[in-house]
C-alpha cells in the first residue's frame, strides 16, 4: 500500500505542538528542474551574469471558511485580514512580487471547518478554486491530517507541479492552505504574525524548506539537510533539521557541508522558527522563485474555468 507523504509525518505530530508546514515532499521531476536551475545559476555567477527581477503581480483570491460568524470560529475580522495582506506583500516586495486581490469569499459551513486534507479539501477547493494557473488561491481553514486537528498542521502548500494535464484533478488542489489563527494578532502564539502565509506562497512560488533533506532520483530519502544540495539554492547555507524559536547563532552543518556552509539560516521565511525571528529571502531564493514562476506557472497559464 502506497501512502501519503502527509501519512508519514503523523508520527512528528505527537512529538510537537504544532506542525509548521505539512507541504508534501517535491516530486523527482520537480528536484531535477531546481538542479539543473542550480547549474545555470552557477554559470551565470562564474561569468559574472546578475539575475533581473520582473515584476509580478500575481492575481489573489481569499477564500475565508469559518464554523459560525465570531472570529474564534475562523471568521477572520476585515481589520486582520488586511493586516495578514500587507505582510505579504512586505515580505514578497523585493522579489519582485504583488498580489492583487481579486476577490474574498466567506463562507460559513460547519462540515468543512476543518479542512480534512484529502478528504474535504477536494469538495472544498473544486466548490471555490478561481482564477488561472499562475493565480494564488489561499484558503484560510483550520487543518485536520489522519484525525488530527488543533494544535497540529497551521499550513500547506502544493509545490509546483512540474508536469500537469487538462484532466489532471490535483490542478484543483493547487494553492495554499493557512490556518485562520496566524494571521497578525491571532490567537496561535508564536506563530501569529502572518509569517505562515509568506511561508507557504514560498512553497507555491517553487521554494523547498531550507532544511531540505536528500533524497536520491526516486524521491527516496538518503540523509539529512546536511548531505547532497539541500534546497539547491546556492545562499542558503546548509541546515541539519528546522528551528524553532528563534535560536541566534546556531549551526547544525558546522564542517559538514564545505559547498554550503555557515550558520542555519534561521531569519529565512522557509525555515520553521518563530514568526518573531522571520524576515528574509536570499537573493539565490528570489532569482528562483522569478525563474520558476515563468516557467512553470505564467508560460503554462492553463485553466479549467
Amino acid at each position: 500500500m502506497l501512502l501519503s507523504p502527509l501519512l508519514l509525518l503523523l508520527p512528528l505530530y505527537a512529538a510537537a505542538q504544532f506542525l509548521r508546514c505539512a507541504t508534501s515532499e517535491p516530486k523527482p521531476d520537480l528536484v531535477a528542474t531546481h538542479s539543473n536551475q542550480s547549474a545555470i545559476d552557477a554559470a551565470n555567477r562564474l561569468n559574472g551574469v546578475e539575475a533581473t527581477i520582473e515584476k509580478h503581480t500575481v492575481d489573489t483570491y481569499i477564500h475565508i471558511i469559518s464554523s459560525g460568524k465570531n472570529e474564534s470560529q475562523g471568521n477572520i475580522p476585515d481589520s486582520k485580514l488586511k493586516a495578514q495582506i500587507d505582510v505579504l506583500q512586505k515580505a514578497f516586495n523585493g522579489a519582485g512580487f504583488a498580489f492583487a486581490v481579486k476577490n474574498v469569499t466567506r463562507i460559513e459551513r460547519k462540515e468543512w471547518f476543518p479542512l480534512i486534507i484529502d478528504g474535504t479539501e477536494q469538495t472544498i477547493k473544486g466548490f471555490l478554486r478561481q482564477g488561472r494557473y499562475k493565480d494564488l488561491n489561499v484558503y484560510f481553514d483550520t487543518i485536520s491530517a489522519g484525525g488530527l486537528v488543533g494544535g497540529g498542521i497551521i499550513g500547506f502548500a502544493y509545490v509546483i507541479p512540474y508536469t500537469f494535464s487538462s484532466n489532471n484533478p490535483r490542478f484543483r488542489d493547487d494553492g495554499v492552505v493557512v490556518d485562520p489563527f496566524t494571521v497578525p494578532g491571532g490567537s496561535l502564539k508564536p506563530y501569529n504574525l502572518g509569517a505562515t502565509l509568506v511561508h507557504e506562497v514560498g512553497h507555491w512560488l517553487g521554494l523547498f524548506h531550507t532544511f531540505q533533506p536528500a533524497r536520491d532520483l526516486y524521491g527516496i530519502w538518503i540523509g539529512d539537510g546536511c548531505i547532497g544540495d539541500g534546497d539547491y539554492v546556492w545562499d542558503t547555507p546548509a541546515e541539519r533539521s528546522s528551528a524553532s524559536g528563534c535560536p541566534i547563532g546556531r549551526d547544525t552543518c558546522k564542517g559538514e557541508s564545505l559547498s554550503r556552509d555557515g550558520k542555519d539560516p534561521i531569519h529565512n521565511y522557509m525555515d520553521y522558527s518563530d514568526d518573531t525571528c522571520l524576515n528574509d529571502f536570499t537573493e539565490g531564493q528570489i532569482s528562483r522563485m522569478q525563474v520558476l514562476y515563468k516557467q512553470l506557472r505564467v508560460n503554462r497559464n492553463w485553466s479549467p474555468w
